[in-house]
């Protein structure tokens, strides 16, 4: 399980899974802004995998309709810090 102290570290934390998950480089060259689908250009189904992969490292569950609305890093970062009270800063 991943352990952060808040949503700076939630971020670059689930940064680090993405870049990893999704073979990108450098890892800082990454924006938590960007679309995974087109800017990052990953596929649906590494999407689903990812999101899997998010609720067992964070031990939550992300419903359908959230997934669905889950595009960039900084929206599964608001989804788990909110899960989880994760503090802003």
């Amino acid at each position: 399980m991943v352990n952060v102290k808040n949503y700076s570290e939630l971020l670059d934390a689930l940064r680090e899974m993405a870049a990893e998950q999704f073979c990108l480089e450098p890892v800082e060259g990454i924006s938590f802004d960007a679309d995974m689908r087109g800017d990052l250009e990953v596929d649906s189904l590494d999407i689903v995998e990812f999101l899997i992969n998010l609720e067992t490292e964070f031990d939550i569950k992300i419903p359908q309709v959230k997934a669905q609305n889950i595009k960039s890093i900084r929206d599964a970062a608001d989804y788990i810090s909110e899960a989880l009270n994760i503090p802003s800063e």
